[in-house]
This record gives C-alpha cells, structure tokens and sequence, in this order.
C-alpha cells in the first residue's frame, strides 16, 4: 500500500476544483468517476448556448488558450469536450496527483491531519 502526503485534498474533477488544484501546492484530485469536468461536459446542451465570462486572472487566460486553439465559437460559447483536453495538460504541466477512478473507502483525522483511504481502479 502506498502511502503519500499532501496539504491537501479536492474531491472531484469539477472545473471549479480544478481551478483550485492549480493554485495550490502539494495537491491531490480524487474523482469517483473517469472524465475531467464532466458535470460541465454532461450538462453542456447545444440549443441553450452559454458565454462564459472569467472572473479570474487563470480563467481569463484559460479562456484565451481556448480562442487560440479554436475552441470557442465565433459567439463565444466554449466547446466543453476538448477544452477538457487542454485543462489536461495544464494539470501534468503543473505535476498535481489526479487520480480518476478513485473511491474513498475513509476519512479520519489522525494526530492534527486527516487520513484518507482510497480505493484506486489500478489497486
């Protein structure tokens, strides 16, 4: 069993916890399921368009990595699959844990910080 030490934990890929793991250090993303997003993703429909104004500075340059690789339309509504993609990378750029797949078997605080068990889909 592999034991890791973080500051701390986000529990699941939404963008919003994404957009906290990459301000922070020593972080780790838990997610139950096996898609980045997927609750913007899933719910995204294409009759009901949404212009998405960032309120901060990462966002707005999420925004613009977005338009350069053409991945928002003329309207501005941004195609949510593959900017999946590139929200991907900027995680390996920044080298934060993510794990997909991921069950939480426990959580306990131990001696002023918290233990969380896991069950990951590679053991």
């Amino acid at each position: 069993m592999a034991q890791k030490y973080y500051d701390t934990a986000v529990f699941g890929t939404t963008f919003l916890g994404l957009g906290v793991a990459l301000q922070m250090e020593n972080v780790v993303v838990i997610e139950k399921g096996g898609l980045f997003g997927a609750e913007f993703v899933n719910s995204y429909k294409v009759c009901t368009p949404k212009v998405v104004e960032p309120k901060t500075k990462q966002g707005r340059t999420f925004l613009e990595d977005l338009k350069r690789r053409g991945l928002v339309s003329e309207t501005g509504e941004i195609y949510p699959a593959p900017a999946v993609y590139v929200l991907s990378s900027y995680l390996k750029e920044k080298s934060i844990d993510t794990l997909l797949m991921t069950e939480v078997t426990s959580i306990k605080k131990v001696e002023g910080y918290y233990e969380i068990m896991v069950y990951h889909s590679s053991g």
